[in-house]
């Protein structure tokens, strides 16, 4: 059934914006947002993970992976652009683990050229959503390969352009933010004037969000929740020059 749905998704990320557009203004392409969001959560709690405690389930347009930090050191993911060099690949998607020994430091200093999209649990981010060790967490990742189920029901800004991927996080049971705590998302920086943004079930903003493109050609955020995000150039700012 989780596949089935999971190519539906797919297909329905190759339709036309316009489709997309006509059903936003009447909130739905959110309804179909919401419930596609709890309906893989639902699926990927029940796809069986391999020996690192990592599920996935992937089509060309749309992919669900989890993360088991319970039964192995897997905290994160990284996305890249393309293959070789060790990295894992399922279809057309070319990722690796990012373990516990990870910091903040090596996180950055230590950056793959064909990284596209990294985040990841720091140990005391981990214990806030999961103190109590429970078998059953699971960090679920989303990657849709393009906008179009993310359409704002008014554009306020049509000199904003949302890069490529959005990556969603989830934890199935969890819908609090992180009060002083923060979870680190690295994007490749393709455009000028970047920013990091998430979807509020309304449109793209970015209040709350810290970034900082200070490692060369990628950008680095800190985020208090979980949520769909993405990357966003604003090409006003060129214009204004």
């Amino acid at each position: 059934m989780g596949s089935l749905l999971q190519y539906v998704t797919s297909k329905l990320m190759e339709q036309s914006l316009d489709c997309f557009e006509k059903l936003s203004s009447t909130n739905q392409t959110n309804d179909l947002l919401y419930s596609i969001e709890e309906i893989f959560d639902e699926a990927i709690m029940k796809t069986v993970p391999n020996e690192k405690g990592v599920a996935f389930m992937v089509q060309d347009k749309f992919s669900v992976f989890s993360i088991d930090p319970t039964k192995s050191n897997v905290r994160g993911m990284k996305f890249f652009t393309k293959g070789g060099n060790n990295k894992l690949q399922e279809g057309n998607i070319y990722y690796d683990y990012i373990t516990s020994n990870e910091t903040v430091e090596s996180f950055q200093a230590n950056i793959d050229i064909d990284l596209d999209i990294a985040t990841y649990f720091p140990d005391d981010l981990l214990y806030y959503t999961n103190p109590n060790n429970d078998p059953s967490f699971r960090i679920v990742f989303k990657i849709y390969n393009n906008d179009i189920l993310f359409q704002p029901a008014s554009i306020t800004n049509p000199n904003q352009n949302v890069e490529d991927k959005v990556i969603s996080i989830s934890i199935p049971g969890f819908d609090s933010n992180f009060q002083e705590k923060y979870l680190p998302i690295l994007f490749k920086v393709r455009g000028n004037h970047p920013g990091c943004y998430y979807w509020n079930y309304n449109s793209w903003v970015n209040a709350g969000i810290e970034s900082s493109t200070n490692v060369s050609s990628f950008m680095f955020c800190k985020v208090n929740h979980l949520t769909p995000f993405t990357r966003i150039t604003d090409v006003t700012k060129d214009v204004d020059k």
